[in-house]
């Protein structure tokens, strides 16, 4: 196992599957180009809100469980800025099924759950990004962990194939003491 793939039990790992977690190399295009948006800062421009938008919405990138759209804020800040900005970049329509991504803090020795769908025998597979060490990821099926990602670098993914097409409960938790901003891509 390697060693970006930590727990305090064994994961379950369901006929077929495989779980993996590990450096930077093995995050899958698609959540690099999604966590490329995520690059703005709230002194960013116009042209880079819409184009952090954009990229998300062409991604068919959407947001997990109760989250802002930061699509449409990022588009809705940029018309602000420059009125103009959308018959620059007109609207599109995004797809039924594709990734999707959770921006969020965490407060110290706190953890938050939420679900998400995954479908039957198709790999599974969510990056996290944090900003510092601390946090732990753990993906359950049935309350089975078939992921399990702590932070030791910023940026990490896990992949599992489900034998069902079924709800999944992300575990997010912030074992440090300080407050922690991360972003998971789900796909």
């Amino acid at each position: 196992m390697l060693s970006a793939c930590t727990s305090a039990t064994k994961p379950v790992v369901e006929p077929n599957s495989q779980i993996i977690g590990s450096a930077d190399t093995d995050i899958p295009d698609n959540h690099r180009l999604i966590l490329s948006a995520f690059n703005i800062t709230e002194a960013s421009s116009a042209q880079d809100l819409m184009s952090s938008a954009s990229l998300l919405k062409l991604a068919g990138a959407r947001p997990i469980a109760n989250t802002p759209n930061l699509a449409d804020e990022w588009a809705a800040k940029a018309a602000v800025i420059s009125p103009d900005i959308a018959n620059q970049h007109p609207p599109f329509r995004g797809r039924v099924k594709g990734p999707a991504y959770r921006k969020y803090s965490l407060a110290p020795n706190t953890s938050e759950r939420f679900d998400e769908v995954f479908y039957a025998t198709e790999i599974a597979k969510v990056s996290m990004l944090a900003e510092q060490p601390g946090l732990a990821l753990t993906v359950f099926i049935s309350e089975k962990p078939v992921c399990n990602i702590a932070s030791k670098t910023q940026l990490q993914t896990c992949s599992w194939t489900p034998l069902y097409t079924s709800a999944h409960t992300f575990v997010v938790e912030n074992t440090s003491t300080a407050l922690i901003d991360y972003v998971i891509v789900a796909n």
